[in-house]
């Protein structure tokens, strides 16, 4: 068979001019191999009558293949004798390149375990995927085509939509956890990441919601904070009791052995008076006894006092603090300027501890590590706020050590203003020194200062 005409866009697409085709055969134009094929596709045709629609690759001369879609017919005279064939030729070689593409799009999309879908600007449904089926428990054919939001309701958020689409506009993405409503009526938690989808010229188009069922991973993160929520309770009982236990001993050091101490004193100046005026070893050795006796006295009173000073019971947390920085200043010889406020008799007795303590550790830290020669102290109560801030001028904390999991000081500082509802912050700055604040509500939490 002979072509006896064609058309300019066919001798473009080939490449050839109108006489390299005209009264030549497919085999002049074709591959031999590809030849064969067309050559008994349109045998068929002017043998059968009927008309063929199939699709085939083009091979060019020059190696390269495209994907075309033929429709060929058989044409008769008017004696009804079959004379030749007619054929359209369509290129659907991109056709198929996007439609290969989607596949792989939408086999990714599956595979990634996670519900895809994709709205139009008007908020339809075009595209729904495997996973979102197994999640929502509606089939792509039942959703296509509805709005997302009859679909897959979201029940815990008033959210403007065109706030939303605003977004999207913008290019950017939205993400968070949201609960959300199944088939069934069931609902379940998500996270989701909305991104907005444009086309190939950039127009944006719609919208891709992804969303992962985070129900397990819920309920673990509740099991965590309630065990956590728990060993700081457990943390914080124990931290009580061992204030109890450093309150009763205190009182039994002071009381009990600073008594007897007392009386044996007492006991041995007598013996003292009484022996001979010329015993004078004798009366050296009691002379040493008494000294020995008020070196220990004075050991017990500061560990009584160490363990849990009598006046923070007895006159409260402002004369506690002012007798905590003397003794800090004449231990260490380090300078104290503090600002304090008359009286904080709002306080409960758990949080005036609480805050004695932070403050004990906070100049225990400075006499440690700081490497400082003055320290600033500063109490008030701001609408309904203590606030404590201590600062010093050394070399300055730095965020490894505040991060140091074996900071147990700090950690116990932080676990104290956390169980009181306050805030606890700590920063340094190298060779400008550290400063400690601490905020901690005034009026009593419910459970805490029961």
């Amino acid at each position: 068979m002979i072509y006896r005409e064609c058309n300019q866009a066919f001798c473009e697409y080939l490449g050839l001019s109108r006489d390299q085709i005209v009264g030549r055969s497919v085999y002049d134009i074709a591959p031999k191999g590809k030849a064969d094929v067309y050559y008994q596709k349109d045998l068929e045709v002017l043998h059968s009558g009927e008309t063929q629609f199939y699709e085939t690759g083009v091979q060019f001369r020059d190696g390269s293949t495209r994907r075309v879609f033929f429709t060929k017919a058989r044409f008769t005279d008017d004696k009804g004798v079959p004379r030749g064939l007619v054929g359209t030729m369509l290129d659907i070689t991109e056709r198929i390149e996007r439609e290969q593409q989607i596949r792989f799009q939408a086999e990714l999309l599956d595979s990634v375990g996670q519900a895809v879908v994709a709205t139009d600007v008007d908020g339809t449904i075009r595209y729904w995927n495997e996973a979102a089926h197994t999640l929502y428990g509606w089939r792509a054919s039942e959703v296509i085509g509805r709005t997302v939001q009859d679909v897959i309701p979201v029940m815990d958020t008033d959210e403007d939509l065109d706030l939303l689409w605003s977004d999207m506009v913008a290019g950017n993405r939205r993400q968070g956890e949201l609960t959300f409503m199944r088939k069934d009526r069931t609902t379940f938690p998500g996270y989701v990441v909305n991104s907005p989808w444009y086309d190939d010229e950039g127009e944006l188009i719609g919208m891709i919601g992804v969303v992962a069922d985070i129900t397990d991973m819920k309920e673990a993160r509740d099991r965590l904070e309630e065990s956590e929520q728990q060993l700081r309770e457990l943390a914080m009982h124990m931290e009580q009791v061992r204030e109890n236990e450093r309150t009763a001993i205190s009182r039994e050091l002071h009381d009990e052995l600073g008594q007897a101490l007392t009386a044996l004193k007492m006991d041995i100046s007598w013996l003292e008076k009484h022996l001979e005026q010329n015993e004078a070893n004798i009366q050296s050795k009691f002379q040493s006894m008494i000294d020995l006796i008020d070196t220990t006295i004075d050991s017990v009173k500061r560990m009584s006092a160490e363990l849990r000073p009598g006046i923070l019971d007895d006159l409260g947390l402002i004369d506690a603090i002012e007798w905590q920085i003397d003794e800090f200043s004449k231990r260490y010889d380090i300078e104290v300027e503090a600002t304090l406020p008359a009286d904080t008799d709002e306080l409960t007795k758990q949080k005036s501890v609480a805050v004695f303590r932070i403050l004990q550790e906070t100049l225990t830290n400075v006499a440690r590590h700081a490497k400082a020669d003055s320290v600033t102290v500063n109490l008030n109560i701001v609408d309904g706020r203590l606030q404590l801030e201590v600062k010093d001028n050394g070399r300055g904390i730095t965020a490894q050590e505040i991060e140091d999991t074996q900071s147990f000081g700090l950690i116990g500082m932080q676990e104290r203003v956390r169980h009181h509802g306050g805030v606890f912050t700590i920063e340094g700055k190298p060779g400008e020194g550290t400063m400690v604040q601490v905020g901690i509500p005034v009026c009593p939490e419910e459970g805490i200062d029961d």
